[in-house]
């Protein structure tokens, strides 16, 4: 498993927050859904340091030969983030109901 973190400082942005949230409810979530290799996809904000951003869990990394979804934060925002990190997930502490991480990904 892999897990992805990306964020935009807003400080100097257009944008906000509130402005990034509401396209959230403009199918965002619904074309993130459809993509192979995806457990899951959480979109974060951080109001304290003016922050935006998403966290993706990925089975093993970013599918190839499979497009993503456009990146509508980025387009808002009108740059690529400002911070992005890849990490191998190790380990995971979940109910027994929730997918484990793959002894082949470790």
């Amino acid at each position: 498993m892999r897990l992805e973190i990306a964020w935009w400082d807003l400080h100097d942005s257009p944008q906000s927050i509130r402005s990034l949230n509401e396209h959230l409810s403009e199918g965002v979530t619904g074309d993130w859904a459809e993509v192979p290799g995806l457990r899951v996809k959480y979109w974060v904000a951080d109001p304290a340091h003016n922050r935006w951003g998403a966290v993706m869990v990925w089975d093993t990394d970013r599918p190839d030969g499979h497009p993503l979804p456009p990146n509508r934060a980025a387009d808002l925002i009108g740059r690529p983030p400002d911070h992005r990190m890849g990490f191998a997930v190790e380990a995971l502490a979940a109910p027994a109901h929730l997918p484990q991480v793959p002894e082949e990904s470790r």
